[in-house]
Parts: C-alpha cells; structure tokens; sequence
C-alpha cells in the first residue's frame, strides 16, 4: 500500500484518475474502500478518514451518504457484488482474491467492528493468526 501512498498524496483533490490512468489493483482497492465505507457509521468514516493517507481521504468521501445505524454484516457475496458496483466501467468481473488483498492492504486503518468473528469461528484475525 505505501507505493500506492506515495502517488495518492499527489492526486488532485477531485478524487483520483479514472479507470484508463489507474491500474487494476488501485481499482480494486479504491472499490474495495467505498464498499467498506458503506457498512460503516458516520463516525467511523470520519475517524478512518483520519487514519488515511491524504491522497486517498477524497476517495473516502466520494458520493458518501452518512449512515447513523450500523447495517448488518454483508455476506461474501454482498460484499463482492458491492465492489463490483464501485468499479467504474470495469468488463472484467472482479475475483475473490482481488478484493481479499485489497482488504488486507486496509486492515491497518479499518475499524475493529468490521473484524469481529461469531465465537467459534476459526478464520484469520487481523494479525494473520488464527483464533
């Protein structure tokens, strides 16, 4: 994420260049915010926004619509449909693993809401360790 950093810092306000400047993981990744951004308060975007680098703080607010309620979690495939919505004119369906690495490459500045696991649940934390 920090090279991705480094060239977001310069962007213009207005949010980042369309699909044709950017390549497809910044795409991704870029999707993958906005759709996190929507299962998210209002304060919890805000306080994300904090926790940003500059140049990605325009992406955040782009089109938002503050929730006041925290929706339910989104299934897998919510989630992914979701991301897909966010990609601007993208023909390629976006794959399971694109949207995981961009995950992962946000995990650092997420809200700790969005990984809190049911008990039982044997999936990887945060951290990458299992519980």
């Amino acid at each position: 994420m920090s090279v991705l950093c480094a060239n977001l810092d310069r962007a213009p306000l207005s949010g980042l260049p369309r699909a044709a400047a950017v390549s497809r993981r910044s795409q991704v990744l870029r999707a993958a915010l906005l759709a996190l951004r929507d299962w998210m308060t209002a304060a919890e975007v805000v306080e994300l926004a904090r926790r940003l680098p500059d140049g990605w703080v325009p992406v955040l607010f782009e089109g938002w619509r503050p929730q006041s309620m925290v929706l339910s979690y989104p299934t897998r495939r919510k989630f992914i449909a979701a991301v897909q919505g966010h990609l601007d004119r993208m023909d390629d369906p976006v794959q399971v693993a694109e949207v995981a690495a961009a995950v992962e490459d946000l995990a650092a500045v997420l809200p700790d809401r969005l990984f809190v696991r049911k008990p039982g649940c044997n999936r990887t934390t945060r951290t990458g360790t299992a519980r």
